[in-house]
């Protein structure tokens, strides 16, 4: 299986990329190449800036809210036509904080919750090429540690202390898997039990 993790610059994306032994590929230009699967890592770049909604201007709102989504059906339609002919597997990994919200990034979360959207539209459209699309959350400031001030209002970990990182690798690595083929449109938490979805 070729991986490829794209938004892997550095911080959690470069994590993965390592720790999958993956290919690391920037936002811009749209990958490209032969891979079987996609780990695209939504919530870092470019970074929101918070601030009140009544505060903001369609140029910042333009920014935040929409330029990630935008760039994220352009990898999924670059994803599709990569997968096609033999199928294969797309994961995001966003923030958890996107599910309750938090005060100061509503546009930011705002662009998120429409990747994930528009990834269970694509999980269902394209069950039929054998292309699974899923979604890993997991906390904030996994994907910048400034932004974590923003999530105070989250609920306390179950397990406070420990180090999510493994945890989100080995959740996108079973996505990944051929065995886990029919699980599609779905979203794992992985943040040592905060946010506790039914």
């Amino acid at each position: 299986m070729t991986i490829a993790v794209v938004g892997a610059h550095d911080g959690l994306g470069g994590y993965l990329a390592a720790a999958l032994s993956a290919a690391s590929l920037s936002f811009d230009p749209v990958p490209d190449g032969e891979y079987s699967g996609l780990v695209v890592v939504v919530g870092a770049d470019p970074a929101p800036s918070p601030g009140p909604l009544t505060a903001m201007d369609a140029v910042a709102w333009q920014r935040d809210a929409e330029a990630v989504p935008l760039r994220a059906m352009h990898i999924l339609q670059r994803g599709h036509a990569m997968l096609a002919r033999r199928g294969g597997r797309i994961v995001f990994v966003t923030p958890t904080t996107g599910v309750p919200g938090a005060a100061n990034l509503v546009a930011y979360l705002t662009g998120i919750e429409a990747v994930r959207v528009m990834a269970k539209s694509a999980a269902r459209q394209w069950a039929a090429d054998r292309i699974s699309v899923n979604l890993v959350a997991t906390p904030l400031q996994l994907f910048d540690s400034h932004l974590g001030q923003y999530a105070k209002h989250m609920t306390a970990a179950a397990y406070p202390e420990v180090d999510l990182l493994p945890s989100v690798t080995t959740t996108v690595k079973f996505l990944l898997e051929d065995a886990a083929q029919e699980l599609t449109g779905t979203t794992i938490t992985a943040d040592g039990g905060s946010v506790m979805l039914t």
